[in-house]
């Protein structure tokens, strides 16, 4: 153990009063503050931290709803596109179908037309072809009065059957 003397421990209290005072004074509080100091720079930050992650959130909220508003605008952008394109489509196959039509018509009018004329020529040939018979039909069994009434007869009755012919295939 310790031996001091009596003489010597108001010395050593004060002594120790002194040294106590000197560190608080010049080593604790520097060390009390500097820790303070540092507390509140951390409770700073934490505070910070929680004010950007309170941001964080409502900015990630409002991306989910910019995002949401994004996809529902894209969609409706791709139902137009679509309606448009559908409707273009439909325009078009509308325009070409007019023109096929037009081209038929033109093609059965040039048939028809065609048909006319090919009957007519059919006709002419036909009853040149069949006034030649008849003639040398004629010429070989009939007397020349018999043969003249018989060709007009047979030339009216040839006519009236090729003009209904072709009155009936208009």
């Amino acid at each position: 153990m310790l031996h001091i003397e009596p003489q010597y421990i108001p010395i050593v209290v004060i002594n120790f009063l002194i040294v106590v005072f000197i560190l608080a004074k010049f080593l604790f509080k520097p060390l009390v503050k500097a820790i303070q100091e540092r507390q509140d720079s951390v409770e700073d930050i934490n505070k910070k931290i929680n004010e950007e992650k309170k941001k964080l959130t409502e900015l990630q909220s409002e991306y989910k709803d910019f995002e949401e508003c994004f996809n529902l605008r894209k969609k409706d952008n791709e139902a137009e596109i679509n309606k448009a394109a559908e409707k273009y489509r439909q325009e078009k196959l509308d325009e070409i179908n007019a023109d096929l039509k037009k081209k038929e018509a033109e093609v059965l009018e040039e048939l028809r037309k065609e048909r006319i004329y090919t009957a007519k020529q059919f006709q002419d040939d036909f009853v040149e072809l069949s006034t030649s018979l008849a003639e040398k039909v004629i010429n070989r069994a009939l007397s020349e009065e018999e043969k003249s009434n018989s060709i007009d007869l047979f030339l009216e009755s040839l006519e009236e059957s090729s003009i209904s012919k072709i009155n009936n295939k208009d």
